[in-house]
């Protein structure tokens, strides 16, 4: 569900790095055009939800996966701020290499800001740095 999975990205985005979007409205487009492949071929079967009772959101966690230049690509890993330090995470990116495992992939690509516990979790997980592929940059503008 679209709403839900961006309801659960503004939550546990929220106040961080990767907070991209300044409303709702912007993390439910960006999930419509991953699952719409704007990004790449959304990859379905390697993309998974994980979902509770305890409050009016329900969705613990969520992992997306698309291709990006035929190589798939984990977008998106969210876990609801409650749900952190169980071991979701890494049990949603685990279930999403193994489903790509089954369906003949090899690698799998990921994005993630550095200094934020994601990447501690990325490193357990065996995944190595491959070099950075942007940087940010600022400047002022008074000329």
């Amino acid at each position: 569900d679209i709403d839900q999975i961006g309801t659960l990205l503004q939550r546990a985005y929220s106040g961080g790095p990767d907070n991209l979007h300044p409303d709702l409205a912007g993390w439910r487009a960006e999930v419509r055009a991953i699952l719409d492949g704007r990004f790449g071929p959304f990859i379905p079967e390697c993309s998974f939800v994980a979902e509770h009772t305890l409050d009016r959101f329900h969705l613990a966690g969520s992992i997306m996966a698309h291709l990006e230049r035929n190589v798939p690509r984990i977008h998106h890993l969210a876990v609801a701020p409650s749900f952190r330090h169980v071991g979701l995470g890494q049990y949603l990116e685990l279930k999403t290499m193994q489903r790509l495992q089954e369906l003949g992939h090899s690698t799998v690509i990921l994005y993630v800001t550095l200094g934020i516990p994601a990447f501690n979790l990325y490193h357990r997980l065996g995944f190595i740095e491959a070099g950075p592929t942007y940087i940010e940059a600022e400047r002022k503008i008074n000329v």
